[in-house]
């Protein structure tokens, strides 16, 4: 419930920040973009497979997109899944020409009750009882999903790290270094969540 009623402010800052065509690495259910006036100009992509126009099914590591292919390259929410953010973040820089948009949580600062703290396994036996039925529910949930990827042969539906403040702005001035790429970063509180907004700009 709070995830969806937070979301609206949260997504007309990354739509805002974002000049078609955009490219959304890691789109999930595509909430993001959804009924956006430039949507059409919105390629998603995800290691899950979608059924949404313009969809890529790929891993964030490895895009199988052109250098400099789209105005702007969104992740929200990505790095936090990913095990090389690093290579993430520089794959979205090089098939950007002049942005990359990033949200990304910071869960120490989440209020209590909102912190899935949990390893895979954990939260799949604790909400699901497995992976299997953790799958069959997420197509229930969203008619878009065809099919999931396997968690136990690369993790993406949980999250697998925490960022500090500290910690992302030290990676953002790692990757952004020598590169032709500035950022901006700032903290949003949006009870009872806390995230980390970033822009990446080409100059």
């Amino acid at each position: 419930m709070y995830m969806r009623l937070i979301g609206i402010p949260r997504f007309d800052w990354i739509r805002m920040n974002s000049y078609a065509p955009v490219l959304e690495i890691g789109c999930a259910d595509g909430a993001v973009f959804r009924g956006w006036e430039y949507e059409n100009q919105v390629t998603r992509c995800d290691m899950d497979l979608y059924d949404f126009p313009n969809f890529v099914r790929c891993d964030a590591h490895n895009l199988p997109f052109k250098d400099k292919e789209f105005e702007s390259a969104v992740l929200a929410e990505i790095l936090e899944h990913v095990r090389d953010p690093k290579t993430v973040l520089k794959e979205a820089m090089r098939v950007s020409r002049k942005r990359v948009v990033i949200t990304t949580p910071i869960e120490g600062e989440w209020d209590q009750y909102a912190l899935p703290h949990m390893s895979i396994e954990e939260s799949v036996i604790q909400k699901y009882g497995s992976i299997e039925a953790y799958y069959n529910e997420q197509k229930k949930l969203y008619p878009n999903l065809i099919e999931k990827f396997d968690d136990r042969i690369g993790p993406h539906s949980f999250h697998i790290r925490e960022w500090t403040m500290g910690d992302f702005e030290a990676f953002l001035h790692d990757v952004c270094s020598d590169s032709g790429w500035t950022y901006s970063i700032e903290k949003r509180v949006i009870k009872p969540f806390v995230f980390i907004f970033a822009i990446l700009s080409y100059s």
